[in-house]
């Protein structure tokens, strides 16, 4: 009777465990079109292993008992993060538009004064001239938010992060600011806050700072954005499996469910 019981709470262990997966590809596909999404990937690892008692074996048995006897007991998340492949670019219209071609991430200044990260560069000014996110937070350059004054005439954001413009009737350009990129550690990490950002943690480590096409962070490519990395096909595929196993496994929920009620009848 406990090894059916046993049993049953391996497979719902495992029931649970695909249920998470579903809801990770769901997220995944339901992003497809997000700008700068990065897909989550689940990672899973076996839970504990349960000995099996070996005495009073024959002597043929002891032998071949020598290694470990375990039963497992089942299955659970062990990781859910951020895949860091890089997306594929689109011309976007817009001078601010912006993708990042490395592993860079913009950073911006939210209205409760905190450092938060992302890969969406679609960028707009508000009514300061600051240069902002479509949730408003400030774009930060390497003296802070950038400034666009009102007599600019075209504004350019070159490789190096440099944004340059020419002043209304004016032929020479001036650089208005330099726009930096933080990279981690480890920035699959990263905890993602909604709004495409993402907010650094103890796992990831301290953001460091670095001018875009120097030292691996990446270029800035104005005039263009990058997509999601989220690959159709893999994801449907990934669904597809995900399903078929939670079908096995239901089933064979199901048969042990009726295998205990048959012994429990029986006694």
């Amino acid at each position: 009777m406990s090894s059916l019981v046993g049993a049953m709470n391996t497979v719902t262990s495992g029931l649970a465990l695909l249920e998470k997966n579903m809801q990770v590809i769901s997220n995944n596909l339901a992003n497809m079109n997000t700008i700068g999404f990065k897909r989550n990937l689940l990672e899973a690892h076996d839970m504990g292993y349960q000995s099996i008692n070996q005495s009073g074996a024959g002597e043929a048995d002891a032998q071949a008992a020598t290694n470990n006897s375990q039963v497992g007991m089942g299955a659970k998340v062990a990781n859910i993060h951020t895949v860091q492949e890089q997306g594929s670019l689109q011309e976007a219209e817009g001078p601010l538009n912006v993708a990042i071609q490395g592993r860079g991430y913009l950073r911006f200044e939210n209205n409760d004064n905190e450092m938060i990260y992302s890969r969406d560069g679609a960028l707009s000014l508000n009514s300061e001239g600051q240069i902002v996110n479509s949730l408003g937070h400030r774009l930060q350059g390497e003296n802070g938010p950038i400034i666009i004054p009102a007599d600019t005439g075209n504004v350019t954001i070159l490789e190096n992060g440099e944004v340059v413009a020419s002043r209304t009737n004016e032929e020479n350009t001036e650089t208005l600011g330099v726009i930096q990129l933080a990279t981690f550690l480890n920035a699959g990490g990263l905890e993602k806050i909604g709004g495409n950002m993402y907010r650094a943690n103890e796992r990831t480590g301290e953001a460091e700072l670095q001018q875009p096409t120097q030292n691996g962070a990446g270029k800035l490519l104005g005039g263009f954005l990058e997509a999601s990395n989220v690959n159709l096909i893999s994801e449907m595929t990934n669904m597809i499996a995900v399903h078929r196993s939670y079908d096995v496994q239901s089933s064979t929920l199901k048969k042990l469910d009726e295998a205990q009620g048959t012994f429990v009848n029986k006694v």
